[in-house]
């Protein structure tokens, strides 16, 4: 049986994990998680220190909910998996979906990271596309016939 605990820190939202996580974890774990109207979108920080088993079924839920909250433009980091469990990640070969922190200070410290990376990205394609206007703009006002380059 899983049991979640929330609790809000900041614009983080802390999840401690307990108990096992299988294919009867589903309907929590999306509601809790993934469609909770209370979390005003926040980024999620999961602490699976207290998790003692993750079942295949389990995999897949977890590796769906992460999809889910990135596709809301969230960050979700886990923080304290035990090594049966991160093995059992590895043997799915779904480790690399994950990002995994040993304490929960270094993942806090990383979601702000992330949050300041992803405003700059979108600046710096908005950037890009003003530049890329800008020179067709100049382009056709000169006469030239507007070439499009790839």
């Amino acid at each position: 049986m899983l049991t979640l605990t929330k609790k809000m820190g900041g614009d983080i939202i802390f999840i401690d994990l307990s108990g096992e996580i299988n294919v009867n974890s589903h309907d929590e774990i999306q509601a809790s998680i993934v469609d909770d109207p209370e979390d005003g979108g926040g980024n999620i920080l999961m602490n699976c220190e207290n998790l003692t088993n993750i079942s295949s079924s389990g995999i897949g839920i977890l590796v769906t909910a992460c999809m889910e909250i990135h596709k809301q433009g969230r960050i979700i980091k886990l923080v304290k998996i035990s090594p049966g469990i991160l093995e059992k990640l590895d043997l799915h070969k779904v480790l690399p979906l994950f990002s995994i922190f040993s304490d929960v200070e270094s993942a806090a410290k990383q979601i702000k990271i992330d949050v300041e990376e992803k405003g700059k990205s979108y600046v710096r394609l908005f950037e890009r596309i003003d530049i890329n206007l800008s020179a067709k703009f100049r382009v056709h006002k000169k006469g030239k016939k507007a070439s499009v380059s790839p």
